[in-house]
């Protein structure tokens, strides 16, 4: 059978697109950087979204199968080798540095606006849609079988039907703050299949003054008070 690809097209699909993407750049060719940059993210969004919808299967099926006492301890062991893996430590962070750090990790979601504001008390972090928990939602994905936890428990910060992506926030609050520390930020309001596809994440400069209910919902005191 003759050849279907010629020596410089096996050579293309070979080239990363952010190889190609400098290459432009480097040539002052701006709508072919502009162009391979919205190739680069849809590229990241396809492989994002299937990893996020593969993990929000797999723990359906721990939940729907061993309840959720196992779908808590699974998670709980996937994010302790997340953080010797993906997430390490990153050391003693100032509260700026931690606020910039956070908006900074959060543009790795896809499609996701941020908007950030400071009162006296706290920043406030918003993201509308969240890229991957409210992502999902939009993307009707609790109406093609994945799981609400129906449980009203910790790791759905004691509201009952939870969708199953989404109790990883409250599972890693939990962590925290077994683990000896605190929470680094709240979720004011709590998301659900039929909307919400907003989220906001409330990092006050005062770990003193996050109100004691953030701490009640997940059955634990805040540090420092058993």
């Amino acid at each position: 059978m003759s050849r279907i690809f010629t020596d410089e097209e096996l050579k293309n699909m070979g080239t990363l697109t952010l190889d190609k993407l400098k290459n432009a750049a480097d040539k002052g060719d701006p709508e072919t950087v502009k162009a391979l940059a919205d190739k680069m993210y849809g590229q990241a969004a396809y492989l994002h979204d299937g990893y996020m919808c593969w993990i929000s299967g797999l723990l359906t099926w721990i939940y729907e199968n061993y309840g959720v006492e196992k779908l808590e301890e699974a998670e709980i062991f996937a994010h302790t080798l997340e953080g010797k893996v993906a997430f390490k430590p990153v050391g003693e962070l100032s509260f700026k540095e931690e606020v910039e750090r956070h908006c900074d990790i959060l543009k790795g979601h896809v499609f996701q606006q941020i908007e950030v504001s400071e009162d006296d008390e706290k920043v406030v972090v918003a993201v509308n849609p969240c890229g991957s928990g409210g992502r999902l939602i939009e993307m009707g994905a609790y109406e093609q079988g994945f799981a609400a936890v129906k449980e009203k428990c910790p790791i759905t910060w004691g509201s009952g039907d939870l969708p199953i992506y989404c109790c990883h926030c409250p599972i890693m609050e939990i962590m925290g703050l077994d683990g000896g520390g605190d929470i680094r930020f709240v979720h004011p309001s709590i998301p659900n299949i039929s909307g919400g596809a907003r989220c906001e994440y409330l990092m006050y400069k005062n770990p003193e003054d996050i109100p004691e209910e953030y701490y009640a919902r997940l059955g634990r005191k805040r540090p420092g008070r058993e």
